[in-house]
Order: C-alpha cells, then structure tokens, then sequence
C-alpha cells in the first residue's frame, strides 16, 4: 500500500511539473480571440449553420500497421456534395513527425479544397500528436496560415479554437477566452478543443483522455456558462459518439476518429460527421457516416444525434 501511494504522490508532481511547463508554452501576449474572421455563409438564409466535422486522422497509421490505406472515396464525395460553411478538423491529422505523414496530410487536404466551395474554410485545430511529435506550434500555424487559437464568426455564432495539444489550456488562454466571450456576444459559441473536457468510465479518470487540470476544466466551463448557448466539440479518445451534457444550455460531443482501426475493439471504426446548428431554436443534429459506407446519404447517417442548447 505504502508503495501504491508513493508512486501515485510521484505522478502527480511529475504530472504538475508537466503542467507548469505546458503552461508557459501556452504564454500570451495579446488576445488572439478578441478580434473574430467573419466567415460568410455561403447559403440562402443563415437560420441554419452546417459543419463538416473529422478527428483524428492519424494519417499512416494503418497503412504503417496493416498495409491497408483507408477508403477516402466516400469521404471526399459526401463533401463534394454538400454545402456547408465550414469543414472542423479536431486535431491529430498526422500520426508522426515524418515525411511520409506530412505529404499524405498535403494529399489530403488538397483533396478536400478542390471538392469544397470556394471560401469554404478549413479550420483546423491542434492535437498532441501534431504538436508533441517532433513539430512545433509555430510550424503548423505557418502550414496552415491560422493561429493555434482563434475566433471566427458566422451570423449569429462564434467559433472559439482552442490549443489543447499539450492537455492543458493555460491561464493566459483561458483568461482570453474569458475576455473574448464577454466582448464578442453571440447567440451562440462553438468551442474546438482536441482533449475533450470529461468522458465516459474509465476514461474519466485518465488524464491522458481528458483536460489533465480538472480546476482548469471547471473554470473553463463557468466561463461558457456565464456567456449563453454553447457547444464543445472535441476527440482525442477515438471511441467517441459520446454526449456531455454540462447544462441545459452547453452540451460537448466527442467524435469518433476518422482513422479506422478496430484493435480488440479499442480503436474507431472510421467516422466523419455533419453537424447542424439551428440558430432560429438552438436545434442540433449530429450525423456520422462509416468511411466504409458506399452511399453515405444525409437522410441515412450511421449514427444520429439530436439535442437543444
């Protein structure tokens, strides 16, 4: 026993150590939330805003474990056909820092631009993976010309990315965010963080899944509590399709990952996501489609979630 709480006393000072350091990483000098990107809605009427949604998409991952390459086809011709305001990535597009990931992540992203709108934004948010294997934050704000935190607008709705990569928000973050939300009023927000803030069992107890600060999370929490109806949408833990409901008037979902591979059921099973906002009655609904499926119909999704903020 005396040896269990020893080695728990010494992961929770490393862990604190960990934070601190992250925290600094996390350093600001100026607000990068309080002045928005108006993004315009490409659709007759704004009542309803549409999102394209993928997580984690750890490029190469199977193809490096099994020498099977995913089935994008699908994918690319949902998008192709659907009118949207803008297409979330949640992080976590490449597994490693190699070369291999990277030019498979240019691959696919030039895919997707060519399918898509033109204007259609591509707002992408950081993951560990992305910043923790051998790249640094600086680098991929340069590749995809966006901060790592920023704030966009689309009628009535604010979008907040958030940089979780490192597990932690950090003061400066969080108070930014704190001072954006009360300045930018909005009907609505929509938050974007890889790390989700809570889960499901055991992954609630593992910080390695969720935000490692739970006064963090809490106070991130009051803060969008205190500024109207909100969504959170994050990944990370791959086995996702899971609903927060942290209010009647903030709900988080966590996606399932669109990298696909079932390891003794520990893995996604390869998903990307429409997601509708009502903005007349705070109406929405989340649709998720196989990778796999060949006829990937909106009015026949693979998994179907509604809900009111």
């Amino acid at each position: 026993m005396k040896r269990l709480i020893l080695l728990a006393a010494t992961a929770l000072i490393i862990a604190s150590c960990d934070i601190a350091l992250f925290d600094e990483k996390l350093s600001l000098d100026d607000n990068p939330f309080i002045f928005p990107i108006v993004i315009e809605s490409g659709k007759d009427g704004n009542d309803t805003l549409d999102f394209i949604v993928i997580s984690d998409a750890h490029l190469n991952r199977e193809l490096r474990d099994s020498n099977i390459w995913r089935n994008t086809d699908n994918f690319l011709l949902f998008i192709e056909e659907s009118d949207v305001d803008a297409v979330l990535l949640l992080g976590d597009m490449i597994d490693d820092a190699v070369d291999i990931d990277y030019e498979s992540m240019h691959s696919f992203l030039s895919l997707m631009k060519e399918r898509l709108d033109d204007g259609t934004p591509i707002i992408y948010t950081l993951g560990n993976h992305d910043a923790n294997k051998g790249s640094s934050v600086e680098a991929w704000e340069k590749e995809f010309g966006q901060g790592s935190m920023e704030a966009y607008r689309i009628s009535d709705t604010m979008i907040y990315k958030l940089n979780s990569s490192f597990r932690i928000f950090g003061h400066d973050q969080l108070k930014a965010l704190e001072d954006a939300m009360r300045n930018n009023r909005a009907g609505y927000n929509i938050i974007l963080t890889h790390v989700p803030l809570g889960a499901k069992g055991l992954d609630q107890s593992l910080f390695e899944f969720t935000i490692a600060d739970i006064d963090e999370r809490n106070a991130l929490l009051k803060i969008i509590d205190e500024n109207g109806s909100a969504l959170t949408f994050s990944g990370h833990h791959h086995k996702g399709a899971v609903l927060n409901s942290w209010s009647d008037r903030h709900k988080e979902y966590i996606f399932s990952a669109f990298h696909k591979r079932d390891l003794f059921g520990l893995e996604s099973e390869g998903y990307y996501f429409l997601v509708r906002l009502n903005q007349q009655n705070g109406d929405v609904s989340i649709l998720g489609f196989q990778i796999d499926n060949t006829n990937p119909e909106i009015d026949n999704p693979d998994i179907e979630v509604n809900f009111r903020i």
